[in-house]
């Protein structure tokens, strides 16, 4: 029989994108607020215009849309009058949003960050580091501990549930399968394509699934609260950041300079290493291009066969920092 679907209460609570956009909001407005501002700043200047952040779940989307609706309707002591946030059904949406310049950044995966960066030249800001020390992830292809399955070519004729547009659920078995030559013929498994994480693992402990492909941190998370279903893990990724927050390419200068010294300043205050905490951080780091080189490997790997992933578009270009990596 299937397992209990995931504690509502767990997902509101673990939404990790919507908690890093809900501290920026809750710190921006402390900082907007700080005295420490240009004497002869004139009083009467009209407010810079709201930054509009996007958030794609990796929970269950319902609860995170009603925590963001709440969100929305706390007063401006706790949000923040000059941010507001967007939250986004798929990853791919990222894209499209800020191409039409309807949102200003995004906390996003390594996948989306690399694409924002290439087509339309976004700035990567910043990335959290853990309270352990770590700031990446991992991808990983999964099955029950239980499952007859070994190995990747395992997966011949077999289901494997999958997530669009993210290194974990799409770039990373695509890559597996296609270095097994198992893209296509009759080896090729079933892609069956979930809108979150969660989704993933859901499938594959309810029997809907075989195998799924997920965030090496999500499956963690969901294992802590959920031993009674172990699971198997059968390929894993090389590391790459963890929601790294991208800008658009044509923000004011001074406006992506704030962003960025109000998050990395972020652990130096009292209020801000609370509310790093509150959502499982220690502090915000400077991020580089040249720290998502397992991204542009894969994708060298895949040659012509980028076009397997459910993405709309070229593979992004590795770029000459990364070319002899």
């Amino acid at each position: 029989m299937p397992v209990a679907k995931t504690n509502l209460a767990t997902l509101v609570l673990g939404c990790t994108m919507l908690a890093l956009v809900v501290a920026l909001l809750v710190w921006a407005d402390r900082f907007d607020q700080n005295p420490r501002q240009d004497e002869d700043q004139a009083t009467t200047s009209a407010p810079a215009p709201a930054l509009r952040l996007g958030v794609v779940p990796e929970r269950d989307i319902y609860a995170q849309r009603r925590r963001s609706q709440a969100c929305a309707q706390n007063p401006r002591a706790q949000l923040g009058a000059r941010l507001q946030l967007a939250a986004l059904r798929l990853y791919p949406g990222v894209l499209d949003e800020l191409a039409q310049k309807k949102i200003d950044g995004a906390f996003v995966g390594s996948l989306v960050a690399v694409l924002a960066v290439d087509r339309l030249g976004a700035q990567l800001i910043v990335k959290p580091q853990q309270p352990d020390g770590g700031w990446t992830y991992r991808g990983v292809v999964f099955v029950r501990e239980d499952s007859p399955i070994r190995s990747v070519r395992d997966l011949s004729g077999r289901t494997i549930a999958m997530l669009r547009a993210t290194t974990a659920g799409d770039l990373f078995p695509i890559y597996l399968l296609h270095g097994e030559g198992m893209l296509d013929g009759p080896e090729a498994p079933t892609m069956r394509w979930m809108g979150t994480h969660d989704q993933v693992i859901e499938q594959v402990i309810d029997g809907y699934a075989d195998a799924g492909a997920v965030k090496d941190l999500r499956l963690a998370s969901f294992e802590s609260t959920h031993a009674h279903t172990p699971l198997r893990r059968l390929a894993e990724s090389d590391p790459v950041p963890n929601n790294s927050l991208v800008l658009r390419g044509d923000l004011p200068p001074e406006r992506v300079a704030q962003v960025r010294r109000l998050l990395l300043d972020m652990h130096t205050t009292e209020d801000g290493r609370a509310t790093l905490a509150s959502f499982g951080a220690a502090r915000f780091l400077a991020c580089e291009l040249d720290e998502f080189h397992a991204i542009y490997r894969m994708v060298q790997a895949l040659g012509p066969a980028w076009e397997r992933l459910r993405v709309d578009g070229p593979a992004p270009t590795m770029p000459t920092m990364t070319a002899d990596e």
